[in-house]
């Protein structure tokens, strides 16, 4: 069994497809609160929780420091695309997807 809740959903897929890539799939896995991607996160999270308060957020100068539209590669180090990697884990492992519909950090859309 491979358990994964929040960024170890990321994780779990990636071992499971791992797993499967070398014909030892996992029987079952289990994703909790995940999301298809780190990168989408950034993009809905990080303004509006961060910086939500600011309706200038685009474009800024603080002190001497320029803000703008985020760079994504320069701030992620690993995107962790669960959405491409789930296709690499056996048709035979048995997965459940869990969520809360109310998730106040991290909405089911992701």
């Amino acid at each position: 069994l491979v358990w994964g809740h929040s960024l170890g959903g990321a994780v779990g897929i990636y071992i499971a497809g791992e797993l499967s890539v070398a014909k030892m799939p996992p029987h079952s896995m289990v994703l909790e609160s995940t999301f298809s991607s780190v990168e989408h996160v950034v993009r809905d999270l990080v303004p509006t929780f961060w910086f939500k308060f600011l309706e200038f957020f685009e474009n800024f100068e603080l002190f001497g420091l320029k803000f703008g539209p985020f760079d994504l590669e320069g701030i992620l180090w690993h995107k962790f695309p669960s959405i491409d990697r789930i296709s690499r884990i056996s048709n035979k492992t048995h997965i459940l997807v869990l969520h809360g519909l109310k998730d106040e950090i991290l909405s089911p859309d992701h």
